[in-house]
């Protein structure tokens, strides 16, 4: 017989698995708050020369010229919450970037700190302090500090030189090994550098943010911001946003605060004006799109086009673009819109202008012998004036009976009218219709009346 383990030597094999765990596992503890820490302090060093590049620009490109007005930033012995110099900005404000905790309160603080040289009594210098702090339950805990002397003396009589700069960072496609959100705040900071060390050079930044345009106005993807994406979510299309509740800094893949598009947050929609393009839905006909973005254009004539338009424009019109700076934060990736043809809704420009149609079955699939059902909708452009109520013709081609159309239904109501479904009469909300080319039928043509 073999003889097996005694008690003896049972016990001192746990007792060594125990400790080898408990080393593992305290490695792995400390490796996590190792990385974890170095990614706030990133933040935080980030931040700071933002800041402090910030106050520079205030001076010597707005309307204050004197450093003497950077005093009225000096946050004393408060915390502030907000990240930024920016007017009116709050916390969340994208160029703050600053996320909250379980407890409702901020994940970082700064404290400006703004003096005079010693025995120095001059409208221009001031020597800045600018400190980042992480909080950790009721202390605050310093993660970064930075202090230079800013001065307005200059010479006015040297030329002005102006470039303009088109910094691509789509807001619905992901970085390439960096969160895009941080690396704006970070390309803001190092523009602003440059101009504050040639005072002299401005530089005119225009942020390509929107893919293109959508076609289906009524796409309107899920987006996670209270919970983490690993929690039970009803919805088709997504864009992930929280990935956990840690207190890391890339907690989040996809920020909704950062996308301008039509997006549902948690549930509830948001007050995007346009739908976004992407894998699921197609960019509009080039057309098209000119003509939603002339109509955003009259709300916000600030606004920039977006990436598809900029690239016709750079084929169509390339000495627009001469000496201009092109950067792509993407990295190595290039994002190109989807400008697949198939799926456009029917319409009628010329007496029907603006209007658009939609037909789908209800299913993917049917088995044979199983009756079709199809789901018709119609929905008006917002740049397009509101028609009067509308035909609509739908043509089944292969089927020469029209017994074969049956329960129509009439859905009506709105977005502050609760959806109902009654059935339809013919003649007054429908017609069916044998269709003839040539003398032969080529399928059945259904009229569907008074679409609003």
């Amino acid at each position: 017989m073999k003889r097996g383990f005694t008690l003896l030597e049972v016990i001192i094999s746990l007792l060594v698995l125990g400790i080898v765990f408990a080393v593992i596992s305290n490695y792995v503890a400390m490796t996590f708050n190792y990385t974890s820490s170095n990614q706030d302090v990133s933040f935080a060093n980030v931040k700071t020369n933002q800041i402090i590049e910030e106050l520079k620009s205030y001076i010597r490109k707005g309307e204050e010229k004197r450093a003497e007005y950077l005093d009225n930033f000096d946050d004393g012995t408060s915390y502030n919450p907000v990240l930024t110099t920016t007017k009116d900005a709050t916390p969340e404000h994208i160029l703050s970037g600053n996320s909250k905790l379980a407890d409702g309160s901020w994940r970082f603080y700064r404290k400006i700190t703004v003096r005079k040289l010693p025995n120095v009594e001059s409208r221009d210098v001031r020597y800045v302090t600018v400190e980042m702090f992480k909080k950790t339950g009721d202390s605050y805990r310093k993660l970064s500090e930075i202090s230079t002397i800013i001065s307005t003396m200059g010479s006015p009589d040297i030329p002005q030189q102006v470039y303009d700069m088109y910094l691509i960072a789509i807001e619905n496609i992901p970085g390439w090994w960096v969160n895009t959100t941080n690396l704006r705040m970070m390309v803001d900071s190092s523009i602003s550098e440059i101009e504050a060390r040639n005072p002299n050079l401005t530089i005119r930044t225009h942020w390509i943010t929107r893919l293109s345009y959508g076609r289906d106005e009524y796409y309107r993807p899920y987006i996670n911001k209270t919970s983490p994406v690993s929690s039970s979510i009803p919805w088709a299309y997504i864009y992930p946003g929280l990935l956990n509740n840690s207190n890391q800094a890339n907690s989040i893949y996809y920020d909704a605060n950062f996308i301008k598009g039509k997006l549902n947050i948690d549930g509830t929609p948001n007050s995007g004006t346009y739908a976004l393009a992407d894998q699921f839905n197609h960019s509009m006909r080039y057309p098209d799109e000119l003509a939603r973005y002339d109509f955003e254009k009259q709300k916000n004539p600030d606004l920039e086009p977006s990436w598809r338009m900029l690239m016709e424009d750079l084929f169509s019109n390339p000495n627009k673009y001469k000496n201009s700076i092109i950067i792509n934060l993407h990295g190595e990736l290039m994002p190109f819109p989807p400008l697949r043809n198939y799926s456009d809704p029917a319409k009628d420009p010329e007496n029907y202008p603006g209007v658009r149609v939609v037909t789908h079955p209800e299913k993917l699939k049917y088995n044979n012998g199983e009756d079709v059902n199809l789901r018709v909708y119609a929905y008006l452009m917002p740049e397009s004036p509101s028609p009067p109520n509308v035909n609509i013709t739908i043509l089944l081609r292969g089927i020469n009976n029209t017994s074969a159309v049956e329960n129509v239904q009439v859905i009506k109501g709105n977005s502050n009218t609760e959806y109902t479904k009654t059935p339809a009469a013919t003649p007054s909300d429908y017609e069916t219709r044998i269709l003839y080319k040539e003398g032969s039928p080529i399928g059945v043509k259904i009229l569907l009346k008074n679409t609003p």
